[in-house]
């Protein structure tokens, strides 16, 4: 009887493991880079599906729900196709627990990196950036969002909650300390966003600063175009005016780069001061 059940067990094990194959569609023999990779897709899958279950969790005012994720790795700083996070659409008593929630020691030092920086918690950014388990500032949450980004992204968030936050909000502090770091600014998301080009669609009070902050250290780098916070704006001008077809050849005048670029930042400036009213009215 036992050498049946042995062998029964060792059936099951090998049809499992067969079944994981048909699954997965990598055999038991594929070679290590295969299954590091489909490691590397199941976290991915998983952090996904806890962030999309944190947001659904906060729509519906299902506070325990939401403690609960916390208490996981779920990550509060990933957004809907709106780009609106968790804590955008959690109603204004959920959003008052969430912000006493979110002292998360439990989390891995680089996950409490991306938090803070969020958070616009320049004292809790510091001592993560002077412990000796190393993080990269550079290295971004699964939406591709860095550090530096995440200090900009939502400042105006933060800045309407102040009165209810358990730790000072200095995202200007913040930026200057992953910027001693070596934050990386000509990094872009996966929607092809950059810092500079969050830190134009705030409406904070520290916009300005911010701006100024961005575009000196992209100077100061080096890097040519990225000192221009137009170009980081409109890098792909030509795609993006309609250069009206319908003229006739005849009646056509040469335009330059530097022509559309012009008439980009004029259209651009015509809108920054449309949204700065409209949030100057709205506070």
């Amino acid at each position: 009887m036992e050498v049946r059940k042995q062998r029964s067990s060792d059936d099951d094990e090998e049809l499992q493991e067969e079944n994981d194959t048909v699954v997965f569609g990598v055999s038991p023999e594929a070679p290590a880079e295969s299954r590091d990779e489909l490691q590397v897709s199941d976290t991915e899958h998983e952090e996904k599906r806890r962030c999309d279950a944190l947001i659904s969790a906060c729509q519906n005012n299902m506070s325990e729900v939401v403690q609960e994720l916390l208490r996981t790795a779920a990550d509060v700083t990933c957004c809907n196709h709106l780009q609106q996070t968790a804590l955008h659409l959690s109603p204004p008593e959920l959003q008052v627990k969430m912000l006493r929630w979110m002292w998360r020691p439990h989390l891995a030092p680089q996950a409490q990196l991306l938090q803070a920086a969020w958070q616009g918690d320049s004292a809790r950014v510091g001592h993560l950036l002077t412990q000796e388990e190393r993080v990269d500032v550079n290295l971004p949450n699964e939406a591709g969002v860095t550090a530096v980004m995440l200090a900009v992204r939502d400042v105006d968030l933060f800045e309407g909650l102040t009165k209810w936050l358990p730790w000072e909000h200095r995202p200007v502090e913040v930026i200057r300390k992953l910027l001693e770091s070596s934050a990386d600014l000509s990094v872009r998301d996966h929607r092809g966003c950059s810092v500079l080009h969050y830190a134009e669609n705030i409406c904070s009070r520290h916009r300005e600063e911010i701006v100024w902050i961005l575009t000196d250290a992209l100077g100061q780098t080096g890097t040519q175009n990225y000192a221009d916070p137009t170009f980081d704006l409109f890098q792909d001008l030509d795609s993006q005016l309609d250069l009206d077809t319908e003229r006739d050849d005849d009646q056509r005048t040469p335009v330059t780069q530097r022509d559309l670029l012009c008439s980009h930042t004029e259209v651009k400036q015509s809108e920054q001061q449309d949204k700065m009213f409209y949030c100057c009215k709205s506070f």
